[in-house]
């Protein structure tokens, strides 16, 4: 059996935010005037998995 989710917000950072090369694949999806510019507080850790 399927299930659905609905996701009420999603964080991205990098080449997908708002006006960044990345942003046209996810820009269909979002609410007009939603996007809003945050940051978060936390370590950035690179891994071979991208």
């Amino acid at each position: 059996m399927s299930q659905s989710v609905l996701m009420a917000s999603v964080f991205v950072y990098g080449t997908l935010k708002p006006g960044r090369s990345r942003w046209p694949a996810l820009e269909a999806f979002v609410v007009p005037g939603s996007a809003d510019e945050t940051t978060v507080r936390e370590r950035l850790w690179e891994t071979p998995y991208g």
